[in-house]
């Protein structure tokens, strides 16, 4: 089953809260000499990538199946 764009906005929107949170209030350095944070960070920003990849996806997609529909009504975009 497909997920929704919506679901796909809030996985993004958890990860970016989830580094916002366990990010907050240390340095650059406090951040990189803590390997399991480190860890879930690059997880988190896996999973926004992926997420934007799928809703890109999705929207090329929706666009290319308009654009094909226009085509065959006679309109041109």
């Amino acid at each position: 089953m497909s997920v929704s764009n919506i679901e796909l906005i809030k996985h993004i929107f958890d990860e970016c809260d989830f580094i916002a949170t366990y990010t907050n209030g240390k340095d650059s350095n406090q951040v990189i000499n803590d390997k399991v944070l480190v860890r879930a960070l690059e997880r988190s920003i896996e999973i926004i990538g992926e997420a934007a990849n799928k809703i890109e996806d999705e929207i090329a997609i929706i666009k290319f199946s308009i654009a094909t529909q226009n085509y065959i009504k006679g309109y041109t975009m």
